[in-house]
Formats: C-alpha cells, sequence, structure tokens
C-alpha cells in the first residue's frame, strides 16, 4: 500500500519533468524499485527525483554530491489525521556537500528536499538549495537556502544570504548578517545577527524572560511581532503581552495548535496588512507538510486472482498541498 502510494506520485511528478523518478521503500514485503536510500542515489542521475516511502526504519546518514530532488510523505500525519493509507514520515538525515572530485562535474546545487523528518545539513559553496515542508530535527546551513513551509527543533543559518519564511522552530539562530526572516513561529530560543531582519512573527518564550534578554540575541530587525511575553522593542509594530488563547486556536497537533482563531489581534497585524504568524503571507505553511503530490486514501485488492479476470482492484488518491 505504501509502494502504491510512492508509485502513483511518481507518476504525477514525472508528468512535469523529463528526470527519473526513483522510488525507495525499506518496509518489508516492498515492490519499489530500491530497498534502501543508497543504492537509489548510485543509480541516480543529476536533476533525478527520490521518492522515499514512509516507514518506521530510518533511511540512515546519507551524503548528497549531486542535485537530486528528495521527496517524503510529510509528518504528523496521524496526529493531524491526514486521510492516506500510510501516515508515518520517512526519516532520513542528509549531509549536502560540494564534491570532494572537483573534475567529477557533480555539484548539489540547486538540490530540493520535501517532505522529510530528519536532519539537513549544507556546508560550504553550495547555492540554490531549497528546503520546504520538511520535520527538522536539526537544520545547519553554511550556505544560503530557501527554507519554508517546516517544523523544527534546532535551526541555524551561519552566512548571509539565507531566506527563512511559514516555519515553526523550538531553537532558531540567524547567525549572520542579510537574512530575510518572515511568518516565523519561534518557541524557545532565538538569535538575530545585526543586518538581518525579521518580521510577522510570533515569539512564545517564557514568560520570565526579559527585555534585555531578548535586545542582547536579537541585534537585527524586529518589526511587526507578536510576543507571548513582554519583551519586544516597542513599536515598529510589535504586540507585547499577548496571551495565547486569545491569538490561537491552542489545540491540537503541534503546529495546528499556532491557527489563528477567529478575532486574534494577529489578524491583519503584520506589514501592510498580511497575517502574523505561520499562516499568513503568500506562501502559508501546510499541515503535516504534505508535499503536493497524491496520496492513497482508499484501496481495495482481492486476495485471489485469474489468467481469465486477471488483477482488478479499487484505488482512490487525493492531492494536497499547493
Amino acid at each position: 500500500m505504501k509502494i502504491i502510494t510512492s508509485l502513483l506520485a511518481g507518476l504525477a511528478l514525472a508528468a512535469s519533468s523529463q528526470a527519473d523518478i526513483l522510488t525507495v521503500d525499506n518496509n518489508p514485503g516492498s515492490v519499489a524499485q530500491f530497498d534502501n536510500f543508497a543504492a537509489a542515489y548510485e543509480a541516480a542521475s543529476e536533476g533525478d527525483t527520490i521518492l522515499l516511502a514512509g516507514s518506521d526504519t530510518d533511511y540512515g546518514v546519507v551524503t548528497i554530491h549531486k542535485r537530486l530532488h528528495i521527496v517524503g510523505p510529510g509528518y504528523l500525519l496521524a496526529e493531524n489525521n491526514v486521510p492516506g493509507l500510510a501516515r508515518i514520515p520517512a526519516r532520513i538525515s542528509l549531509d549536502i556537500i560540494s564534491h570532494p572530485d572537483p573534475w567529477s562535474g557533480e555539484s548539489p546545487s540547486g538540490t530540493t528536499i520535501r517532505g522529510i523528518w530528519g536532519s539537513v545539513y549544507v556546508y560550504d559553496h553550495i547555492s540554490g538549495v531549497f528546503v520546504e515542508k520538511c520535520d527538522l530535527n536539526e537544520g545547519t546551513f553554511s550556505s544560503p537556502v530557501v527554507v519554508r513551509g517546516c517544523h523544527g527543533n534546532v535551526v541555524q543559518f551561519t552566512t548571509p544570504g539565507s531566506v527563512v519564511a511559514n516555519s515553526i522552530f523550538v531553537h532558531l539562530s540567524l547567525d549572520a548578517p542579510n537574512i530575510n526572516a518572515s511568518h516565523l513561529v519561534v518557541t524557545e530560543y532565538f538569535t538575530l545577527h545585526a543586518g538581518s531582519q525579521i518580521t510577522n512573527s510570533v515569539f512564545g518564550f517564557p514568560p520570565s524572560y526579559t527585555a534585555a534578554q531578548f535586545s542582547a540575541a536579537a541585534k537585527g530587525s524586529v518589526s511587526y511581532c507578536l510576543a507571548l511575553g513582554n519583551y519586544l522593542p516597542a513599536g515598529n509594530g510589535n504586540l507585547n503581552s499577548q496571551l495565547p488563547a486569545s491569538v490561537f486556536v491552542n489545540t491540537g497537533s503541534d503546529d495546528a495548535k499556532w491557527r489563528l482563531k477567529a478575532g486574534s489581534p494577529a489578524i491583519g497585524a503584520g506589514f501592510n496588512g498580511v497575517d502574523i504568524g505561520l499562516f499568513g503571507g503568500a506562501a502559508p505553511y501546510t499541515l503535516s507538510g504534505i508535499p503536493a503530490i497524491p496520496r492513497i486514501t482508499h484501496l481495495v485488492v482481492p486476495t485471489t486472482a485469474t489468467h481469465e479476470s486477471g488483477l482488478r482492484f479499487e484505488v482512490g488518491a487525493q492531492a494536497f498541498g499547493d
């Protein structure tokens, strides 16, 4: 069942791409092309897509030297009651590194990662990496990247030129100038380098957190943000001392609870009248980070088939995401 989900997803992607689609599933009984990521990686050419099925078994730590498009099924799928026959994430840790042999012609620049659960490390001298709709246990970015629509734990940007938007993190460190952050939720720890900026975002630090602590950590520009405490700089459209029950739905999964409730002071309070938080702006956060590929929601397969009747089955799919 999980495999059919991956295969249909591959068909959807193939319609818009001339590159190959490689399916990977390490679940017992899988009929995917590969049962481990390493084999799929070796078989893939630059620009190919690798589709990972959800699994209770980790796909391991993988080093990426060539440009690929890596797609998993999303995360918090059961917690958000997402329709589908398989509601578990694809767990993997990705190290994106320039090829040690400069004459190989391979480069991971332009790699895209969507819908995985795990860690992503992007090293120096890489460009155009796009991380979207992932659950990042840890993310460290030493080259300019775009991170959008993610849910995560500890995430750090250490070089200028990155963009991070419509995401929720426990710890977020923007440790270089010229980083643009917007429509975020940061729940426990934050640093902002001078010359970088954050707008239209939410800070949910403990009530004991002080304005002096925030000022020491956030040396860049903070504007049109909302705090569940009294520590944001006055003015610049910032809203202090807001109560969670007055701002957010405040129930449900770890991403769903940050939806704005009716009458929330964050509605329309962002720059140019946008909503503050995850679900505002031009590319609102998608619950569970589901990539825009079909998911199997209905499958009936007979237990037997004959030469005369063949194998007849019913399958239903629904597309999610943008």
